[in-house]
């Protein structure tokens, strides 16, 4: 019988945190950058507020969930990953949460990006939608 987790052990796990982790920086540095300006400027911060209704909400909520799962794609194809195929891409979207997980302990403003339900499907989505030349069937 064959172990369905060997695999895993072959996957480039340094390139993947590399990318997750520059992925995440960014993303906290345009957080910051936002809450900052949101904080000097309050007609911005009215802004954001009336854009964040529940509609329009879930649309930008799915929006930054996609794009940060391609930057993180578009990271780790810069970076030449050797090995990129759908384990490697499942790999990073696992190094993605585990790093916006442990964010979550940090007081650290959370605008864009958080580890919640619909963002961590959108980021799904955007790694696999980037990476769509990946895939190996």
């Amino acid at each position: 019988m064959s172990n369905p987790l060997r695999p895993l052990k072959f996957l480039p796990w340094r390139s993947l945190f590399q990318a997750a982790l520059l992925t995440a920086v960014i993303v906290i540095f345009l957080e910051f950058i936002l809450f900052v300006a949101t904080q000097q400027f309050p007609d911005l911060k009215a802004f954001i507020e009336k854009a964040l209704v529940p509609t329009l909400g879930i649309i930008l909520s799915v929006a930054t969930g996609v794009g940060v799962g391609a930057l993180a794609v578009v990271i780790l194809e810069r970076s030449g990953c050797p090995a990129m195929n759908t384990n490697s891409l499942w790999g990073l979207v696992a190094c993605i949460f585990l790093i916006f997980l442990v964010r979550r302990f940090f007081p650290l403003p959370t605008l864009l990006f958080d580890v919640d339900p619909a963002h961590i499907v959108s980021m799904i989505v955007g790694v696999f939608w980037k990476g769509r030349s990946y895939w190996r069937w």
